[in-house]
């Protein structure tokens, strides 16, 4: 039996439903370059991975560090112009955060974004508050689905791997936490309920946090 003592968020189609916007900030910069790529073969490439993880994965040849800064940069101000308007938080997040906080969880954010977009998430959507920890790209050597983000948040915050609980809304994400040896809450913004019960680790799939609530969480698994 465990009990779980801390949660661990990803950001990008967990904490809000905006994995559209890097999709179509992608498609845009890639379509620039000459580099015609679906939607779905760009989310196999993209999902949980750095900029520069998805921009090696892509392109054939060695990139520079020049091309790659400028590649990096044109997709994130294309992205966030895209956001912007329609930034908020996923259904019902506030008050599970709120909640959480009053019952005394930690919390910590393990994102593969870098600062930019962190600041511009957390700031915009004034969620920083909730979370003791924030631990981005840059910070680490390996991104998801290694294991070493979601550690990484779990030894700031205090709380063991098996007492951690993550939610996440993508695949990597979710290898990355169970590597991790913690239990995952799938947000199915960017996958299906269907795709993921059943592998190992996760304990539930919501579409939003408007019917989940701590309490139902923490009781041992």
């Amino acid at each position: 039996m465990t009990t779980t003592a801390g949660f661990i968020f990803d950001m990008d189609g967990t904490l809000l439903d905006n994995t559209r916007f890097h999709t179509q900030s992608w498609l845009e910069v890639l379509a620039d370059l000459g580099i015609p790529i679906s939607a779905k073969d760009l989310h196999r490439h993209a999902a949980g991975k750095t900029t520069r993880e998805v921009l090696g994965s892509i392109f054939s040849q060695q990139l520079s560090e020049v091309q790659i800064l400028d590649y990096s940069e044109r997709k994130e101000r294309i992205y966030r112009e895209l956001c912007r308007p329609h930034l908020k938080p996923l259904e019902g997040l506030i008050s599970f955060l709120l909640e959480s906080r009053n019952r005394g969880i930690p919390m910590a954010v393990a994102t593969s974004a870098r600062e930019g977009n962190i600041e511009f998430v957390l700031n915009g959507l004034d969620l920083k508050s909730f979370f003791q920890v924030i631990v981005g790209a840059g910070e680490v050597q390996h991104s998801k689905p290694h294991p070493e983000m979601f550690r990484t948040a779990a030894a700031r915050l205090g709380v063991a791997p098996p007492h951690c609980l993550v939610f996440e809304d993508s695949l990597a994400g979710i290898e990355a936490a169970h590597r991790a040896g913690m239990r995952t809450v799938v947000v199915a913004t960017s996958l299906q309920a269907g795709e993921v019960m059943g592998l190992p680790s996760v304990i539930l799939a919501i579409d939003d946090f408007s019917a989940l609530t701590p309490a139902s969480l923490l009781e041992p698994q």
